[in-house]
């Protein structure tokens, strides 16, 4: 892997703060970028065993399932980050708010720091 998923998360959070930006704007990316760190990461955890992948949109999917079978946990907290990225991605009548790329933001650490343990 020669780009480190993890600093999608720490650009995720420092442009939620960024208030040279749009807030709805920024706190839509944030969400975007939080939900591909965590996604990324889990997707190179499971390659590592030997899971190959799609190169398609169903391999969000497949991520998910996988991680059903290794932590329910983990993969229920990839599905709802999902859920929150396609929404701030391509529902444009639904107001983003801070407290939810905020509640996005800490979903994706807690993902990342239990696939990494």
């Amino acid at each position: 892997m020669t780009f480190n998923p993890q600093l999608l998360l720490d650009l995720a959070d420092n442009l939620c703060e960024d208030t040279n930006y749009d807030g709805e704007a920024r706190y839509r990316t944030s969400i975007s970028r939080a939900y591909y760190a965590a996604h990324l990461i889990a997707r190179c955890k499971l390659k590592s065993t030997g899971i190959d992948f799609p190169e398609d949109s169903n391999v969000h999917y497949e991520v998910i399932r996988h991680f059903k079978k290794k932590d329910k946990h983990v993969s229920n907290m990839l599905y709802r980050l999902r859920q929150n990225r396609n929404d701030a991605d391509y529902d444009l009548d639904m107001k983003i708010q801070k407290g939810l790329a905020l509640s996005c933001l800490r979903s994706s650490k807690k993902i990342i720091d239990k696939i990494n343990t």
